[in-house]
């Protein structure tokens, strides 16, 4: 399905509503129901939301947030930090949290490959996910004890790299294409 992003702002009374709405239907609805909704409440919040995100997303501080990482890859800071921190001090306890995402991990880890490649396009050293996707299906199985780990740290790094990176440039072609 395709929706038209509106330039329109909303205001905050309309859209508690829309969410309120949404949340009830998604409760009450089918797990094939779901789906459908779940469709529609995406393009509603980028529709009703991505001039804020965008926004933030190319402020100051976000740039240099992106620049940072960025930086920190590709000037070796990441090794340094992995090799000198205190892995034992980490919490061996899984959350529901470590669950959703080693799910969505496992069960997106070719799209995973595709969004690596919106950080750094020109550095395909920093695209795998093998330890991530590995860690992931362990700790979805239940047999693995967390998902961010020494060896799943600078795949993470990368990853959140990749997603602040495609999300800005995502913001920015929507930006460029909608009529001010």
């Amino acid at each position: 399905m395709h929706s038209t992003i509106s330039n329109k702002e909303v205001n905050l009374a309309d859209h508690a509503t829309t969410v309120a709405s949404y949340l009830y239907d998604y409760k009450s609805a089918s797990p094939h129901d779901r789906d459908f909704y779940t469709n529609q409440f995406f393009w509603y919040l980028l529709s009703a939301c991505w001039r804020k995100m965008f926004n933030r997303i190319s402020s100051w501080p976000a740039v240099g947030f992106m620049c940072q990482l960025t930086s920190a890859l590709l000037l070796g800071f990441v090794d340094d930090i992995i090799d000198k921190y205190p892995w034992d001090s980490l919490s061996r306890e899984r959350g529901q949290g470590d669950r959703t995402l080693a799910r969505e991990i496992t069960d997106n880890a070719e799209s995973l490959q595709m969004l690596m490649s919106f950080g750094l396009a020109s550095h395909p050293e920093y695209h795998s996910t093998k330890a991530l996707v590995i860690a992931a299906k362990s700790v979805a199985s239940g047999n693995g004890s967390t998902l961010y780990n020494r060896s799943t740290a600078k795949e993470f790094h990368c990853l959140l790299t990749a997603v602040h990176l495609g999300f800005a440039k995502s913001l920015y072609a929507i930006s460029s294409n909608v009529r001010l």
